[in-house]
């Protein structure tokens, strides 16, 4: 990149953040409804989904908000708004056992430990802020998400195509190896790879699914984004991915006959989707995907099994409290050179490194009382499970839960979708409704408006 050139990006990055601290100075003396998401919310999603723009030491600063600033959420709601109460407990005690890893004999410093711990229960707090959430803020907050990535995407596409500096200006760990599949560059925009993208864009498939009754023009937009974004990411484990998702929206959509006419739909654009791809001679799609099944002879997949021989091998090794925060954090090797580290592209073999048996007791703990608290009959614990898919699909062949901000807004929707587990009953006998309800009404009062 030329000296003009790194002129220019500067000057424009510098005139970004003059408009945009001017935007917010007015934004912070308009006056506000009442039961408005507070600025401190919009500012918070705002700077970690854009953060990467900014800086490293900006985007760490984020990072602590994220994490600490969604337990004092937490804490600050008053008890009879808040919930999830045994969800918050696992979860900390998940995020505190990793920060006791930061100290394990293999980490080689304390801003190793650092790295790894952010790479690896970071996106655990989402589900606290979730949980943080008041009714009134919950549609709020999930529509919030959905705009800061859907604009994150644009712009990423933006930066692909059209402005490349912006995206080679990104601070990224991955080698060029990463950045490339088949000859061609991969998107990756404002993110840190491709898989980041990806992910951000079925994230955004995801609510489109589930919300395509309450917000079906931002649905058939925002879900057409995303499938652009993940198209041009060559990232074949996002087609597993969204299969599973589609599956999971269906089933859970409950009665037959909705399920049976979502599924069509879905056929009826993939078909559609195929015939203009095949029509217009673009076959990169076809053979990304179409390679899926060729794992047998795609080198790719093939260099993965060592790694997961090894993960599994170090398991067996310290099974019992493992090798340490970032111990099986991708792009980390560089920082344990003389200890135990293995990159092991997939998300439970790289918990398993890292905490052990310890570590894998804590995370089956959370995901028990997860699930046990999911409104399985509500649109918004349907999202929030549908959005949790993008992680673990994504997790089959990456280390998908250090995919931030992605996979920490995933887990924020998952949280918002949750409830405690008893339904408390008002004086005249009548069951007061649940959050996920509550919500789901704002979502079509606010369609209706």
């Amino acid at each position: 990149m030329g000296s003009q050139t790194l002129e220019l990006l500067n000057s424009t990055r510098g005139a970004i953040f003059m408009i945009t601290l001017a935007a917010l100075l007015a934004w912070s003396v308009i006056p506000r409804k009442d039961d408005a998401l507070p600025r401190r919310i919009v500012l918070f999603v705002g700077a970690f989904t854009f953060g990467s723009l900014v800086g490293t030491n900006f985007g760490l600063i984020i990072q602590i908000a994220a994490l600490a600033g969604a337990f004092l959420e937490w804490i600050c709601t008053p008890a009879a708004l808040r919930r999830g109460g045994v969800v918050v407990a696992w979860t900390f005690a998940l995020i505190g056992f990793w920060a006791l890893l930061m100290f394990h004999p293999n980490v080689q410093d304390f801003e190793t430990g650092l790295l790894g711990f952010r790479k690896s229960v970071l996106a655990f707090a989402g589900l606290v802020l979730g949980l943080a959430m008041r009714p009134a803020w919950i549609p709020k907050l999930e529509l919030l998400i959905v705009k800061f990535t859907a604009a994150a995407v644009s712009v990423s596409i933006l930066a692909h195509f059209v402005f490349p500096g912006i995206s080679s200006s990104i601070l990224r760990a991955a080698g060029r190896y990463t950045a490339v599949y088949d000859g061609n560059d991969r998107l990756q925009g404002i993110y840190a790879g491709p898989f980041h993208a990806a992910a951000a864009g079925l994230l955004l498939v995801g609510w489109a699914l589930v919300r395509w009754n309450v917000h079906r023009k931002s649905a058939m937009f925002v879900g057409a984004l995303g499938l652009v974004c993940m198209y041009f990411t060559f990232v074949r484990s996002a087609y597993v991915a969204l299969a599973i998702m589609i599956v999971a929206a269906v089933l859970l959509s409950g009665k037959l006959a909705v399920a049976s006419r979502r599924f069509a739909w879905v056929a009826l654009l993939g078909i559609i989707g195929y015939a203009a791809l095949v029509s217009v001679g673009d076959d990169e799609i076809l053979e990304t995907a179409g390679s899926i099944t060729d794992f047998s002879s795609d080198s790719r997949f093939l260099n993965r099994i060592p790694t997961w021989q090894d993960a599994y091998q170090n398991f067996a090794d310290s099974m019992f409290y493992g090798w340490g925060a970032g111990s099986a954090g991708d792009t980390m090797g560089d920082a344990f050179i003389g200890g135990v580290h293995v990159t092991p592209h997939n998300m439970i073999l790289k918990f398993a490194v890292e905490g052990g048996l310890i570590g894998l007791f804590l995370l089956a703990g959370l995901v028990v009382v997860v699930f046990r608290r999911v409104q399985w009959t509500s649109e918004q614990g349907r999202l929030g499970v549908v959005s949790l898919l993008v992680v673990l699909g994504m997790g089959l062949t990456v280390s998908s839960i250090d995919m931030l901000p992605v996979s920490y807004f995933a887990m924020t929707l998952l949280g918002l979708g949750l409830a405690e587990k008893r339904h408390e009953s008002g004086s005249s006998g009548e069951v007061v409704p649940t959050v996920a309800n509550s919500s789901s009404r704002a979502h079509k009062a606010s369609a209706s408006s």
